[in-house]
């Protein structure tokens, strides 16, 4: 799970060179920094970057950088039900795996009363 401080300290000092875009994941723009760092234009714009997520909000760091495809969390619960339906792992035990896979995405389950309310309106 990529760090929000991690992000812009490398933006400070390695921004330069694209280090923080390698580690955001950006590898082509990593790459593009690297080359034009003798230009000191990737500097300029590093500083910009980041500024830019010093001021982003957690949610939204989380949204851009730590995602997980909904693919992948659909093929583990796929994977997960094919195994409780060979009676190879028993329905708690495809509970654990689900929550775990869930909440590994950050996907929160919804409160009873998140889930009242909406019944209410």
């Amino acid at each position: 799970m990529k760090k929000q401080i991690n992000a812009i300290l490398l933006a400070l000092f390695g921004g330069g060179i694209g280090l923080h875009k390698f580690y955001l994941g950006k590898k082509t723009a990593g790459i593009l920094y690297a080359c034009f760092a003798v230009t000191t234009i990737p500097s300029f714009i590093a500083l910009i970057d980041a500024f830019i997520l010093l001021f982003m909000s957690d949610k939204e760091f989380d949204e851009k950088f730590n995602s997980v495809p909904a693919e992948s969390v659909y093929d583990k619960l796929k994977e997960a039900k094919s195994l409780l339906e060979d009676n190879i792992i028993t329905e708690q035990e495809f509970n654990f795996i689900r929550e775990n896979i869930l909440s590994s995405a950050g996907w929160e389950k919804p409160s009873v009363s998140s889930i009242e309310g909406e019944y209410e309106k």
